[in-house]
């Protein structure tokens, strides 16, 4: 199977992972002579690489019946007031142009809450001008506090909003059961994040025996992933005497020199490094590969890619309850979760595996066989596909108890 025919707004990008799709999609082809079904889709694509950066990626070179994407890049690589108004503009002006010069049949974009939540919803009404089909997919495991700190009349508007999407995507059972509670004239399809298994794999290295345990945590260095937490641990750790190396991988936005400071009255400069982000797939594989542990302390999450990435190359994961974690981190099978916010738990688990090898030797075979069976790169685009699939469905009555529901048995026929 070839590449698709997907085109992009920002033809600087390059494929991460290239010739990958076409190894994993199935594709039963398009009817000779039939304009394909166009969907455009905004977000962000890597680097820097991340669960919607990824997907977005993966999306636009995944050859779906009858269908063409084109991509406008949305990636915002700066988090100041100023930037992310300016950027807010100058992405709607894009949409715009998309809108009246491509003339899509359809809109997905992805939501995180606040600021993300808003602006979605003025883009899919741009698109609806242009009797343009729009779906959403939540992605923020922060939403429910966004939602529950409105007032009355917002989330009134809330819930207007979410009814608005001929589909709204979730990303897990769980937040299945939080979306339909909260607004349930939605149409909701799940949708499942994936990992490239045979990139993300184990590799065999030599360990000498009394080598420091290597703990990685990746992801955005904010307060809300628990990094701070996960510092508090770490202190607690060093104080029992245990030896480990501990490293921080991802975008630090303007959290870098709070970061250090933290590190450095902790005492932990000689067992914690900040690594920041890494633009390259391979140097993001080496850092997985190169650890013994992976820990993600956050105290809320959607679908974090990233476990799926370490789970992938054979790492325990520590994690705790937050969003989907409980449904992709089987406890005390493929790792160990904890409440969100106990710093004391948290060291406590991850002192369990820092002493014992053969156990994260166990949880990571562990967590490598779940991906394989429910979160390789068919399962999550067999997802999308059900989405697109309803998307482009012209029926009226998308009831509640008609929720199309992406089973893992399904996904891998």
């Amino acid at each position: 199977m070839g590449r698709s025919t997907a085109s992009t707004i920002c033809p600087s990008w390059s494929d991460p992972f290239p010739g990958l799709v076409a190894n994993h999609i199935k594709s039963d082809g398009r009817a000779v002579g039939i304009k394909p079904y166009q969907v455009l889709i905004m977000g962000p694509l890597p680097p820097p690489y991340g669960g919607i950066a990824t997907i977005v990626g993966l999306l636009s070179g995944a050859a779906f019946k009858d269908q063409s994407t084109l991509v406008i890049q949305t990636t915002l690589r700066n988090r100041s007031g100023s930037t992310r108004l300016l950027h807010a503009v100058r992405t709607l002006w894009k949409l715009l142009g998309a809108l009246m010069r491509q003339r899509p049949d359809a809109l997905l974009c992805f939501s995180s809450a606040y600021s993300s939540f808003w602006e979605k919803a003025v883009w899919a009404e741009a698109a609806r001008i242009f009797a343009v089909k729009t779906a959403v997919v939540m992605v923020d495991g922060q939403f429910p506090s966004f939602e529950q700190g409105l007032g009355k009349v917002r989330r009134r508007v809330v819930k207007f909003v979410l009814g608005r999407f001929k589909v709204v995507g979730v990303q897990s059972e769980g937040w299945l059961n939080y979306y339909r509670g909260l607004c349930q004239q939605g149409r909701y399809s799940v949708i499942s994040g994936g990992v490239p298994h045979d990139i993300f794999a184990p590799l065999s290295r030599a360990r000498q025996k009394n080598d420091p345990v290597r703990i990685l945590y990746v992801g955005w260095m904010i307060k809300e992933k628990g990094i701070y937490d996960l510092l508090q641990a770490a202190e607690e750790i060093k104080n029992c005497g245990l030896r480990f190396e501990m490293r921080f991988v991802g975008p630090l936005f303007t959290e870098e020199p709070k970061l250090r400071m933290a590190i450095a009255l902790a005492n932990l400069d000689d067992c914690v490094n900040i690594v920041g982000p890494v633009a390259e797939t391979s140097g993001l594989i080496g850092e997985y590969r190169g650890a013994d542990l992976f820990v993600l302390p956050c105290g809320t999450e959607g679908f974090p890619n990233s476990i799926l990435e370490a789970m992938a190359v054979g790492l325990p994961v520590v994690a705790t309850t937050g969003g989907a974690v409980p449904e992709i981190v089987d406890n005390e099978i493929t790792g160990l979760l904890v409440p969100p916010g106990d710093p004391e738990r948290l060291s406590a688990a991850m002192a369990v595996l820092i002493k014992d090898s053969a156990l994260r030797q166990r949880m990571g075979t562990a967590g490598r066989a779940k991906v394989l069976a429910e979160y390789t790169l068919d399962h999550a685009l067999a997802t999308y596909q059900e989405l697109f699939t309803r998307l482009r469905s012209d029926s009226s009555h998308m009831e509640q108890s008609t929720d199309r529901i992406m089973s893992k048995e399904k996904c891998a026929e």
